[in-house]
């Protein structure tokens, strides 16, 4: 999205025809306002359809393919991830903002009993090569920030 000059032809009160420059939103190439919110309404319909159970099972299969082809697939090459790496990754986190679908927050992962909890479940994740479910599921929630077209 940016913002834009568009010359727009316009009638004074003495019927004179002027340019003037008026700022538009561009979106997608399109600044009616209507089309615009077509436009994010079709993409964050798509963005939270839930997956089925074919697309699942064509990913999967997709990605055992290219796995498969990948010249380093080997096992024992595997290098299991650190406390201290998940840690590093759990500081990145920002603090103090909204939980997801399971109700759990940056806060209350950044336990040092949590990180260590974490780090094992991740390792088997890696090892055994499958990503629970609930793991995709998550909450969108689009927010209208400006309610006028400008």
């Amino acid at each position: 999205m940016k913002l834009v000059a568009l010359n727009v032809l316009v009638l004074d009160s003495g019927h004179q025809l002027h340019y003037i420059k008026k700022a538009a939103w561009v979106v997608e190439g399109l600044t009616n306002c209507d089309d615009i919110a077509e436009t994010f309404a079709n993409i964050f319909e798509s963005a939270s359809r839930p997956n089925t159970p074919s697309f699942n099972i064509s990913t999967k299969a997709e990605f055992e393919r290219k796995l498969s082809n990948y010249e380093d697939n080997v096992q024992h090459n595997i290098i299991p991830l650190t406390v201290d790496e998940v840690g590093a990754c759990i500081g990145k986190l920002k603090r103090s903002k909204a939980s997801g679908f399971d109700n759990i927050s940056a806060d209350h992962i950044s336990h040092g009993i949590v990180v260590v909890q974490l780090t094992c479940l991740f390792n088997c994740i890696i090892r055994q090569g499958y990503v629970p479910d609930a793991f995709g599921t998550g909450i969108i929630i689009p927010l209208v920030k400006d309610t006028t077209c400008r």
